[in-house]
């Protein structure tokens, strides 16, 4: 029989505001986020490769017609705090942050796009913009249909299935 490990749960009081930004900036900056981040960059081409397909403003011109984070601290810091907070368990605060303080003053409702990738069964990993619905009306109202990618939830993640 196997050897049992014995958990210890340690409770924290929650980072709110600028002190968990502040501790976000950090975490991107661990080996532990690095090393995850190279893996997934060696997988889409490179960082240089990601880059230059997110940076496309004419293969991606509904995403910077949309407001977002990459407007204003670029694609590679947007997708270092996208997927980080992720990582950390975290992401509902950062996509609260950026609704309220991005897509709100916007006009959106609450809407933003943030630089990712499109991944999942079948899928060829590559970089893609998400659009991250928080406005409580219907979603297809809001979201350019043309071009954007809808997602199915297949076990408590979001997979791309490639379609619109």
């Amino acid at each position: 029989m196997g050897r049992v490990m014995k958990n210890r749960l340690h409770l924290t009081r929650p980072v709110c505001g600028a002190a968990r930004s502040a501790n976000r900036d950090q975490r991107i900056k661990s080996q532990a986020y690095l090393t995850r981040k190279a893996e997934l960059m060696t997988a889409v081409g490179g960082e240089a490769a990601y880059l230059a397909d997110l940076e496309d403003r004419n293969k991606w011109a509904w995403a910077y017609n949309m407001p977002g984070p990459h407007h204003k601290m670029g694609v590679m810091e947007a997708f270092d705090r996208y997927s980080e907070s992720g990582n950390h368990g975290d992401r509902n605060h950062l996509i609260k942050d950026w609704a309220e303080q991005i897509g709100l003053k916007s006009g959106s409702g609450g809407n933003v796009v943030v630089p990712f990738a499109t991944f999942g069964w079948g899928e060829k990993l590559q970089p893609a913009f998400w659009v991250l619905i928080n406005h409580p009306v219907r979603p297809e109202n809001d979201a350019p249909t043309a071009h954007v990618q809808l997602f199915r939830i297949h076990a408590a993640c979001a997979f791309t299935t490639g379609g619109t």
